[in-house]
């Protein structure tokens, strides 16, 4: 079986930092958000880290011959009804006998794990979907050992950042990435975070949990404890110069448009929030998150 670590949480909580640095250490390879692997890798050919479309990538064109002939259009709307909040209840309680879809892209997940794994030589794959109820996580795709770490940040961190404008690069035209209200990015978060901490409650694996405010003050501790977690022995030194994160040409699939970076990146936490953020939407989000941003210590 292949071990996969699975990023979970909401989305813009440092999830592309963490694994540009995870995928530094020896054994492990950073994937990127392997559930758009069927959409946005196969049918839309979008550009993978490296700056090569998929299927012209070292990595992915590789993997993508080990998966032969597939129906990759049907893989992707298959892959969407599994990635969709309706189909948590049926996940979380494994209910999926019968349900075809799903066990077409289960079985051709297994697949694609297998193909990373032998492509890249990797021990460990990272995935950073962030989804709570990957079926990877509950133990629901064969050939996959699964590791669950909740990546939690400040709530209001994280509605001020899906409040700025960033945009897609891993198009032919950029294009501006969704924003949403403080409102929604509140229940989001609370959403995301409850269904993540039960998931990784449930998954078969091992689970931990890890704030990026203290991943970003001692990044060399942090990078420690997630090697720990895996049951590995971390060279923080080969992966970090202080708060310096040397990064080699990275092959991750979809996600923040940071992973496109130069060979160093400054791990450091990003603040912006507290003057961005107005005082209006700042209590908003303040009162929606509560009680669960005060039971992470924020």
């Amino acid at each position: 079986m292949t071990e996969v670590l699975y990023l979970l949480g909401k989305g813009r909580s440092g999830s592309t930092l963490l694994s540009m640095a995870l995928g530094e250490m020896d054994g492990l390879f950073a994937a990127g958000e392997l559930r758009f692997f069927w959409r946005r890798g196969l049918v839309e050919d979008r550009r993978c880290a490296c700056g090569e479309r998929i299927t012209g990538c070292a990595v992915w064109g590789a993997v993508a011959e080990r998966l032969g002939d597939l129906d990759a259009e049907r893989l992707a709307r298959d892959s969407e009804a599994v990635f969709r909040w309706g189909a948590a209840p049926r996940l979380l309680l494994g209910r999926t006998r019968g349900w075809s879809g799903f066990e077409r892209w289960s079985a051709a997940t297994s697949r694609l794990i297998e193909a990373v794994a032998e492509v890249t030589g990797a021990e460990v794959i990272v995935d950073s979907s962030k989804w709570p109820t990957d079926p990877g996580v509950l133990g629901r795709v064969d050939a996959i050992a699964p590791y669950a770490l909740v990546l939690v940040r400040d709530p209001r961190a994280v509605a001020w950042s899906w409040q700025r404008t960033k945009a897609h690069h891993d198009l032919e035209q950029p294009r501006e990435m969704d924003r949403y209200p403080a409102w929604h990015s509140a229940l989001s978060w609370t959403s995301r975070n409850l269904v993540a901490g039960l998931a990784a409650h449930r998954s078969p694996g091992p689970g931990m949990t890890l704030r990026y405010e203290d991943f970003t003050a001692d990044p060399g501790a942090g990078l420690a404890a997630v090697g720990r977690f895996l049951g590995r022995t971390a060279d923080v030194g080969a992966v970090l110069d202080g708060r310096t994160l040397r990064v080699t040409e990275g092959h991750t699939l979809a996600g923040n448009p940071a992973r496109f970076g130069g060979n160093e990146v400054t791990v450091r936490a990003d603040e912006e929030w507290r003057s961005g953020l107005s005082p209006r939407d700042r209590r908003l989000v303040s009162a929606l998150t509560w009680p669960l941003r005060k039971a992470y210590g924020y």
